[in-house]
């Protein structure tokens, strides 16, 4: 199943540091519109798109869009930068910049190219080692772009286009960066999954790439979109164009086939993963509504652990502004905020699914927050020792 890696020059696979799993209280979520606004203060219009990406380094928030100009779909990128109001420490983004800028480029329309006839791209990926870089897929140009996020300027490509052809998922992990691609809904031939590493300051190397396999029939492999390296860097997952039913997990050693998710989840849209398990999001149909899930393990006491499926709430608390979230196309979990989802409907808001802790923290001055986590911290510090004696 394994392709042959392209570069010339070997790279030194190396074990990743895990991240942090970011905990999330899937039994007392609840959800509500998130507020992104301009820097007048003004809610901007928010054209359809799949991108959706957070770097904790810089506390941005990252979409992509794409219009359609004279019979012709383009793209662009915003930033969004986090804020809190005063006294209630209800968050928002406020938008930071956007590319490309019409005053910058004789032709910006012509940067992206996020939708064709065969689907959309644009997702979006912070990397993780050294100063961060906004990485986005664009399949109408056979490209995955490299953007400074401090400035929205661009800063080449991961690898040069046309390398990887039609980029659909991106997704980094340490010093790892998974890319999925597919150009035709062909069943064999041209979909797949690579891996790369990051090799300098602005370049990486191709470590695999793998495509279907006919001679493995246990699994299907057929338009992969969406990826995420796990946060232990052992396993891609993995969803389809076309529903398998599940999210496939590969290995990042080679690529292999591993397992999948161990539920029946329908046409899996994109996903992130928590504390013991993997937030989903699946599309709606004509008989099931369209929702998030949490799939894993939850813990029953002492060594007592069980597989778990339970979905999060569709809509938002009744009232006069209440708020349905819909097909949720992106996610992306936000420390000390929440699971921040993306709807596919034309000018809907973000959803946020968020809970009273999260919400009581967030009020809090950074002061009592930062005493909090020192306090939380050396608790964890001592209960390591303890058990290590």
């Amino acid at each position: 199943m394994t392709d042959e890696p392209r570069p010339t020059k070997r790279v030194k696979s190396e074990a990743q540091a895990p991240r942090a799993v970011h905990t999330f209280d899937v039994d007392n979520c609840y959800l509500t519109p998130l507020k992104v606004q301009d820097k007048d203060g003004n809610r901007p219009f928010i054209e359809p798109g799949a991108g959706l990406a957070f770097c904790e380094a810089t506390g941005q928030l990252a979409l992509s869009t794409h219009f359609c100009v004279n019979s012709a779909y383009h793209g662009l990128i915003f930033a969004y930068s986090l804020t809190r109001e005063t006294g209630t420490g209800t968050p928002s983004f406020v938008k930071q910049w956007e590319f490309p800028r019409w005053a910058d480029h004789a032709k910006p329309l012509s940067v992206f190219n996020f939708w064709t006839g065969m689907g959309d791209s644009g997702a979006l990926a912070f990397t993780e080692d050294g100063p961060p870089l906004l990485l986005v897929t664009d399949h109408g140009n056979d490209a995955v772009h490299v953007l400074d996020p401090a400035h929205g300027s661009h800063q080449g490509h991961l690898v040069p286009p046309g390398t990887i052809v039609a980029p659909r998922g991106v997704s980094t992990q340490g010093s790892m960066v998974a890319v999925s691609f597919w150009k035709t809904r062909h069943p064999l031939g041209d979909s797949g999954v690579a891996l790369f590493q990051r090799s300098g300051e602005r370049s990486w190397t191709q470590l695999w790439s793998v495509t279907p396999d006919p001679l493995r029939e246990w699994y299907k492999f057929h338009c992969p979109n969406n990826v995420r390296i796990s946060r232990d860097g052992k396993h891609i997952a993995v969803c389809f164009d076309e529903g398998l039913g599940s999210v496939l997990l590969l290995s990042t050693r080679n690529g292999g086939a591993v397992d999948y998710l161990s539920a029946q989840l329908g046409d899996v849209w994109d996903m992130d993963e928590c504390h013991n398990g993997w937030l989903v999001s699946h599309q709606g149909t004509y008989f099931v509504r369209p929702s998030v899930y949490f799939v894993g393990a939850q813990d029953h006491g002492k060594d007592e652990r069980e597989l778990a499926q339970a979905s999060l709430p569709a809509t938002s608390a009744p009232g006069p502004a209440q708020f349905t979230l819909g097909d949720a196309c992106a996610l992306v979990l936000v420390p000390g905020l929440g699971l921040v989802a993306r709807p596919t409907r034309l000018g809907t808001q973000l959803g946020l699914y968020t809970t009273p802790d999260l919400v009581a923290m967030g009020a809090m001055s950074d002061l009592r927050v930062a005493w909090i986590t020192v306090v939380v911290r050396g608790v964890f510090r001592r209960a390591s020792a303890m058990k290590s004696r």
